[in-house]
């Protein structure tokens, strides 16, 4: 295949999508290469920057429509329903769409114990079944709990897993059913990692909360050293290994990218829920606050 210039990568074209799909894929077909059945997934196609989701789902759907030979070329796309991304889906054949409320959440959920029993081997099959019920057939459910259950560099035992799991009935209710009170079934597991990350230690908890407003109201990614200047008073010098060990306390839900060494989200319900005075009162007020002060 020929070689692709970089500037097609960055910024972001119209033609992306047949200067770095069509045109390759047809070169290869044209020599003649042996060119196995491909998938192509692309998920949250709503987190991409700038709403662009919608322009890149259109230009798929052009390339799929007019580009009779991309044969074996498949693509499965995950996104929430963002207004200009449903409307260019319109065109595709409603067989093709699936709507995760009618997904039948008995087998959404087999997918799930599946996961369970592979990263959760050392419970018992009581356990992940119990997780798996309450997970309701979501996925960022069971793997938030899966993380929250493995500490980096703190290997928790057997026993220790078991009562974080009984620990997380005392913060609310979960729902029972895919689609149903979705909030309230993730604001709870969410609540639980947040009381656990907000000990009553005195002045450090505060660089703890400094960060995490930071990571979910920043206009683009962060990293460390980034955040630490961020986080500190004007009259104290930026502390990188703070907010590295901050960071630490919420490793089910941000993650430090070793692409490019900055710090997200793992999903987007996350600051979807600290920034939503109804789902967290508690913090949404004081994370509003801190991203106008820091974006003036």
């Amino acid at each position: 295949m020929k070689q692709i210039p970089i500037e097609l990568v960055i910024p972001a074209l119209d033609d992306h999508v047949d200067k770095l799909l069509v045109q390759p894929w047809f070169s290869a077909s044209e020599a003649q290469l042996p060119i196995k059945p491909m998938l192509v997934v692309i998920d949250a196609l709503d987190e991409i920057e700038k709403e662009e989701g919608s322009e890149l789902v259109k230009q798929l759907i052009q390339a799929v429509s007019i580009s009779k030979g991309l044969h074996g070329l498949k693509f499965f796309i995950t996104s929430r329903p963002h207004p200009r991304i449903v409307d260019e889906c319109s065109s595709i054949d409603q067989k093709a769409v699936y709507h995760i409320e009618d997904i039948d959440p008995k087998k959404a959920s087999q997918d799930v114990r599946h996961f369970l029993d592979a990263e959760l081997a050392d419970l018992p099959s009581w356990r992940r079944e119990n997780v798996a019920a309450e997970s309701g057939g979501l996925f960022i459910y069971a793997s938030t709990i899966v993380r929250y259950l493995h500490p980096p560099n703190f290997p928790l035992s057997t026993n220790q897993k078991a009562k974080r799991l009984d620990m997380l009935k005392t913060t609310g209710h979960h729902a029972t059913r895919l689609g149903e009170q979705y909030e309230l079934l993730i604001d709870s597991l969410y609540k639980a990692i947040l009381v656990e990350a907000f000990p009553d230690v005195g002045h450090e908890v505060e660089i703890s909360k400094r960060v995490l407003y930071c990571v979910v109201t920043t206009r683009q990614p962060l990293r460390i050293s980034d955040l630490a200047a961020l986080v500190v008073d004007a009259t104290e010098e930026a502390d990188d290994e703070a907010v590295h060990n901050a960071l630490k306390s919420f490793h089910a839900v941000l993650y430090i990218s070793s692409r490019d060494q900055c710090i997200y989200t793992f999903h987007k319900s996350f600051p979807d829920f600290i920034l939503d005075p109804n789902r967290s009162p508690e913090l949404a007020s004081p994370a509003r606050s801190y991203f106008c002060r820091s974006h003036t």
